[in-house]
């Protein structure tokens, strides 16, 4: 395998990464949140069940603590209601219509940044870029997998 070429997918690869989550956490800013508020937004609402804040520490590899300041604020801005469950030593979280409101914008947003990157793109091609990917990620796996 040519070194060069390799290095030059890493580089490009890495790029792509970088650039699409520049993009969203700047359109995620314009609509006053931070990145770890807004994922723990998004996550509730593709969630049947309410969480606990240990899941959601774990989720997105942060404290407990810090999960509770995110629910605070969420709740203080009206984006959610936490109310006590059946099992008195967690809430259970909903999603208010604002809340619902601020998931769909996003939803939205993101299709937007994603169709742009792959714009003049064909299906066919989608589809070679997806196969390609696909294989990236078994031989990282298989990596992963070595290792234990």
């Amino acid at each position: 395998m040519n070194k060069e070429l390799l290095d030059s997918a890493v580089r490009l690869t890495l790029k792509v990464n970088r650039t699409h989550r520049h993009l969203i956490e700047e359109r995620v800013r314009a609509i006053g949140f931070h990145r770890t508020a807004h994922m723990t937004l998004m996550h509730l609402a593709k969630n049947d069940k309410s969480p606990s804040q240990r899941e959601l520490a774990e989720r997105f590899s942060i404290t407990p603590a810090a999960v509770t300041g995110i629910l605070k604020k969420l709740e203080r801005d009206g984006y959610i209601t936490r109310t006590a469950g059946q099992d008195t030593r967690f809430n259970e979280i909903a999603i208010t219509d604002e809340g619902r409101r601020v998931v769909e914008h996003s939803r939205e947003t993101f299709y937007e940044v994603d169709r742009a990157m792959f714009e003049g793109f064909s299906d066919s091609e989608l589809e070679s870029y997806l196969a390609l990917l696909s294989r990236v990620c078994d031989n990282l796996e298989n990596k992963k997998e070595e290792n234990i």
